[in-house]
């Protein structure tokens, strides 16, 4: 049972490493790259989604990479 428990504590450690780095990546290129694409559009981003999809990768990289 512990060599269970460790085992599954560990691959939750690397998926929420690879969700960090995703989030990390997600975040550095909506605040590099001025023009974005909605997901699932061909139209860009105002202003206000951008920021809207900043604030959530945001987010989301509090979420992952937190310790």
């Amino acid at each position: 049972m512990a060599s269970d428990n460790a085992a599954i504590a560990a691959a939750n450690a690397k998926i929420k490493e690879q969700n960090c780095k995703a989030a990390q990546t997600n975040l550095s290129t909506l605040q590099l790259n001025g023009r974005i694409r909605m997901p699932g559009s061909t139209a860009l981003a105002t202003d206000a989604q951008r920021n809207e999809l900043i604030r959530q990768a945001q987010k989301d990289v509090q979420t992952w990479c937190s310790k």
